[in-house]
């Protein structure tokens, strides 16, 4: 009987351990989901500021093209993931 004890709690030990480890995980995903979004919106505004300093009219509309596509990759990334994710998009219009 005596070694009923020790063993529920070394398996709760461990069962705790993992639900903390879990719980870091989702913290870190949250962050790299936001940090993906953030670099997306960073990549629209640099080829945003490259359409107004260039010339061409073709380098104009390429990156203005460009912008264009990594602002919807922006607006779209994990959209339909989760209710608890919040968009960096949000608060960046």
């Amino acid at each position: 009987m005596s070694h009923i004890c020790p063993v529920k709690h070394v398996h709760w030990l461990h069962a705790h351990a993992q639900k903390d480890q879990w719980h870091e995980e989702v913290v870190l995903i949250t962050y790299e989901m936001q940090w993906t979004v953030r670099y997306f919106l960073h990549k629209n505004r640099n080829w945003e500021e490259g359409a107004v300093s260039t010339t061409s009219p073709g380098g104009v509309a390429y990156a203005l093209w460009q912008g264009h596509m990594w602002r919807k990759m922006a607006d779209l990334a994990f959209k339909n993931m989760t209710s608890h994710y919040m968009s960096p998009c949000l608060d960046i219009k």
